[in-house]
């Protein structure tokens, strides 16, 4: 069999290669296949994705059949590598060299949920839909979309997806969303299809753990997450999410060290927030305001961080930090108007505070989330 040579273009200079060679004796088919990645600069425009094409034979399928399989490997080592960026440009470069095979169309629409590109996503998900109702992937995807929006019929869109849905990856993504939704039974149910598939895979123990935390085991969920430091040892945001879990089981230092050391490789406002919220408990309200006002410099925990701060002046409770503590609050009223944290200590401004519960020193009324796979969970 000669061989053929998938080949793109790149604007900086830097290439993929995938380089097929195979050889055929007897019923036996052997294709070694050498994967050469490099990420794309900055200069290059983005990826356009053609319709999906009918499911009927074209001219390039038989070479993409040899190549799907092997870009699928290298793009699941990928993920499981936390590289979703890398995947992501790898699975782009196949569907736009073969856009009449669509097999990894719902893997590359994952990805893109992952990296937060959920147009990108839905708009993979509409193609898979049009050509299959009923697809499994293309449900979910759409459902995740819908629930962000706040769209009704999100659910119904989920439990189809759930009840189709045959990619271990899928089921995953799938569980995460039912998780969101407080569908807990039907998580776990579709967990458990992909955990035979997916064993020790660092995406399924999260989604295990994220329904740990979602059933309040938050203990269960420390312990699932702790052997993946060693699997993920520069993901920040895995230290973040088991610092909040070892935090509400009880173990502060265990969850000090967790958020301390996700400051220290990534400086993030949710690692700021609990160190702040571990602070407040130790009575340490110095430490606790500048953990707050750190967290308020990300927009991403601004709002957070400034009720945080006006939390800490209310405990503080001289007529200096009870004004500040209104100020504050202003501030945070003027991002969230209808949250219930600043109605509630609105309410209590005016009176000096006498006993402290644990929560009021600590950790929050709203328990901040697991953000995993892209998507918010409980």
């Amino acid at each position: 069999m000669p061989p053929a040579k998938l080949r793109t273009s790149a604007r900086a200079g830097r290439r993929l290669r995938l380089t097929v060679a195979a050889s055929l004796a007897g019923l036996s088919l052997l294709v070694v296949v050498t994967l050469v990645l490099a990420l794309r600069g900055p200069d290059r425009p983005a990826l356009t994705l053609a319709p999906l094409p009918p499911a009927q034979p074209a001219a390039g399928l038989p070479r993409a059949s040899a190549l799907a399989g092997e870009v699928e490997l290298r793009a699941h080592t990928l993920l499981a590598q936390n590289q979703p960026q890398p995947a992501r440009e790898l699975l782009e470069e196949f569907v736009k060299t073969f856009p009449d095979d669509r097999r990894l169309r719902p893997m590359l629409a994952m990805v893109y949920l992952q990296t937060g590109q959920a147009a990108q996503a839905e708009a993979v998900a509409d193609d898979l839909l049009r050509l299959e109702p009923t697809h499994g992937a293309g449900n979910w995807i759409k459902a995740e979309r819908m629930r962000q929006r706040g769209e009704r019929g999100y659910l119904d869109r989920y439990r189809q997806a759930a009840r189709t849905a045959t990619d271990p990856l899928h089921l995953v993504g799938i569980a995460r969303g039912l998780t969101a939704a407080g569908e807990l039974a039907q998580a776990k149910a579709c967990l458990d299809r992909a955990e035979p598939q997916l064993p020790n895979h660092p995406q399924l123990i999260e989604a295990q753990a994220a329904l740990d935390y979602a059933r309040g085991d938050y203990a269960g969920c420390a312990k699932r997450l702790e052997p993946l430091l060693a699997l993920l040892p520069d993901d920040a945001a895995l230290r973040v999410r088991l610092g909040r879990a070892r935090m509400l089981a009880g173990d502060y230092a265990g969850a000090r060290r967790a958020y301390a050391a996700s400051l220290q490789m990534q400086p993030t406002g949710q690692a700021a927030l609990g160190l702040s919220e571990l602070a407040g408990l130790d009575r340490d309200y110095p430490a606790a305001l500048a953990y707050a006002r750190q967290a308020a410099a990300f927009p991403a925990t601004r709002l957070d961080g400034l009720v945080r701060q006006a939390q800490v002046h209310y405990l503080l409770g001289s007529d200096d930090d009870l004004a500040r503590c209104q100020a504050l609050l202003a501030q945070a009223e003027r991002l969230a108007p209808t949250d219930p944290r600043i109605a509630r200590l609105k309410g209590r401004l005016g009176t000096a505070p006498v006993t402290v519960s644990p929560a009021e020193q600590g950790i929050d009324d709203a328990e901040p989330s697991i953000p995993t796979f892209g998507l918010e969970l409980p």
